[in-house]
């Protein structure tokens, strides 16, 4: 790689040897044709991808003949076309890779291009930096063909599009793989945690029985305030920032409207107490403050380590357990006297502290990787900015070490 010289563009600097283009200059905006609702049906042959369900699991089908013969005589997308929502989320894109599917008109589009003058693979790039605004810059609600045709792009000479499309992708593969890696270990991880809790395997050197009891007779439901003055309100917990299926918590960033908080110590367990199936559960890890509408539960008997009652709050069964008897309907709330005799099982304190140190240390070796997997999401989005600009050339071959150094 080397510096370039530049010359001006309505995007800025780009290298003498770069074009700017419209998108109307490389294709025309093409969809599928009209399929209607009375043509559809829960299942079938044929997934039809609504903008709803758009690079996700559809919840419609059409019938194979109505598939081949729509695919026949309209406009239908080739193995490799980037796919662009219009409509919702604007600009989200499908790699179409070849499957049989359909997708729904004017809410899907793509763009026709000559691969001689701009790559699948180089223009799906283009559309991950893109901002999609109209002329007057302002944010498009609404993709329409116009707007579309109207967005520019920088065009790079075809053998460059194609260097910049392998290096990137070379990245796409060592992310691919640490997904692989994390959801392999992630599942590695449940099964210990299921048995191990459910008393199926024992490790090395434990005996005897579990005895239960009921979760209210080991924790308190904390219910002192603190001063949100008195707080470093980021570290404020709401059911907002507490994220779903055990994921834990972001950083707060509204501004916290109340004079004083429910207070809560590192580790206590965060319950949010409204939609209980959405599994918002956080250990904590610092003190501060949260809305009422999460549970603080702080272990207060001797027989239990909080961690191990986390682990054991985690899973499944708890969740279920307090989803069947929350009141409400469109906001189920979880109701404390059903979560306070929830039965916990319990073992040897010390069997209790080597099943949370191990099931610890899973969790480690997992955010190790989801770290690593991070880093190089970031190594990408700098290549992105910076190959796509042209402030790095691509010249000769890139090894997969050289793209991620």
């Amino acid at each position: 790689m080397k510096s370039a010289k530049f010359k001006d563009s309505s995007l800025g600097p780009i290298p003498q040897d770069w074009e700017v283009k419209r998108l109307g200059e490389i294709g025309e905006p093409l969809m599928c044709k009209r399929v209607l609702k009375h043509q559809t049906s829960d299942q079938g042959d044929i997934p039809f991808y609504k903008i709803g369900t758009f690079g996700k699991t559809p919840d419609a089908y059409i019938t194979r003949s109505l598939f081949e013969s729509l695919r026949s005589k309209y406009p239908f997308p080739r193995k490799g076309d980037c796919l662009i929502s219009a409509a919702g989320t604007i600009g989200r894109v499908v790699v179409y890779n070849g499957e049989d599917a359909y997708f729904q008109d004017s809410n899907i589009v793509w763009i026709d291009n000559d691969e001689a003058v701009v790559t699948n693979e180089y223009l799906a790039l283009c559309y991950a930096l893109m901002k999609w605004q109209s002329e007057d810059g302002g944010i498009i609600s609404r993709l329409y063909n116009a707007n579309l045709k109207a967005q520019i792009i920088v065009c790079p000479p075809l053998p460059e599009q194609q260097r910049i499309a392998e290096s990137l992708g070379e990245v796409d593969k060592l992310i691919e793989s640490l997904d692989e890696q994390i959801e392999k270990k992630r599942l590695i991880a449940k099964g210990v945690a299921h048995d191990l809790l459910s008393a199926k395997k024992r490790l090395p050197g434990f005996k005897g029985e579990w005895r239960c009891a009921n979760l209210g007779t080991l924790v308190d439901f904390i219910t002192d305030t603190i001063a949100t003055k008195d707080i470093d309100t980021r570290k404020y917990v709401s059911t907002d920032n507490m994220l779903s299926n055990l994921a834990g918590v972001t950083p707060n960033k509204s501004i916290v409207p109340y004079a004083s908080v429910r207070e809560f110590k590192s580790g206590d367990i965060l319950l949010s107490n409204i939609r209980p199936y959405l599994k918002k559960m956080w250990f904590a890890d610092y003190d501060a403050g949260c809305s009422t509408d999460v549970l603080v539960l702080r272990v207060v008997a001797d027989l239990i380590d909080s961690r191990f009652l986390y682990r054991v709050l985690a899973r499944d069964t708890f969740f279920e357990f307090v989803s069947a008897k929350a009141v409400g309907t469109k906001m189920p709330r979880g109701d404390k006297r059903v979560i306070a005799v929830f039965q916990v099982p319990i073992p040897q304190l010390a069997e209790q502290q080597a099943i949370a140190d191990l099931l610890g240390e899973q969790d480690a070796a997992i955010a190790a990787l989801v770290e690593k997997r991070e880093k190089y999401v970031r190594i990408k989005e700098g290549m992105m900015r910076d190959l796509l600009t042209g402030k790095v050339r691509m010249k000769g071959e890139l090894t997969k070490k050289e793209a991620c150094a």
